[in-house]
């Protein structure tokens, strides 16, 4: 009886550790150890491998006119439907605050860039519910795929961050690749 609840418990634990809290999806640490295996096969394989980098943008001014509360409704309202929206095969994972990492096996940048579209008009779409009426976000995207001597996935996470900087600076609401 005790060695069952223990086991359970170790599996609760582990759980929490590669899970985002608030959304549900994974953290950065499981993100980074898939892509760190992704990268590792693709390689190997020869196949692509894309990461996009999304962000919710002016989130801030969301948590400051709606309030706090709001702001963790649009996190998991977006988290599930980006979820709902990928394969199997694929990955989404809070990185924290308003970012998130989408990890794509398989997927080449045209394809990449579809799903970003798709992701990019589902989330605009997207009514949110508050106190004073419902009101919608957008996101800025940044995409970057692996080459082959890519020695690290963080260097894959680093390029498509900066594409995804790229994209804010170039007035939001889009997605540019590396």
């Amino acid at each position: 009886f005790l060695l069952a609840h223990r086991d359970e418990a170790e599996q609760e634990l582990k759980r929490l550790a590669i899970t985002d809290a608030l959304t549900g999806l994974h953290n950065r640490h499981w993100l980074e150890e898939r892509g760190t295996d992704h990268l590792s096969l693709a390689q190997r394989h020869k196949y692509p491998l894309t990461a996009m980098m999304v962000d919710i943008d002016h989130f801030k001014r969301v948590n400051d006119t709606h309030g706090h509360a709001i702001g963790d409704i649009v996190l998991r309202q977006l988290s599930t439907a980006w979820h709902n929206t990928l394969r199997k095969l694929d990955s989404v994972g809070r990185l924290g605050g308003e970012e998130f990492a989408i990890l794509l096996p398989q997927t080449t940048l045209d394809d990449a860039r579809m799903l970003g579209e798709r992701l990019r008009l589902l989330t605009a779409g997207l009514d949110i519910p508050s106190a004073s009426g419902p009101f919608r976000v957008t996101v800025s995207i940044g995409i970057s795929v692996a080459n082959p001597h890519d020695p690290e996935f963080s260097q894959i996470l680093q390029r498509a961050d900066m594409a995804l900087y790229r994209a804010k600076q170039r007035g939001r609401n889009q997605a540019q690749n590396d």
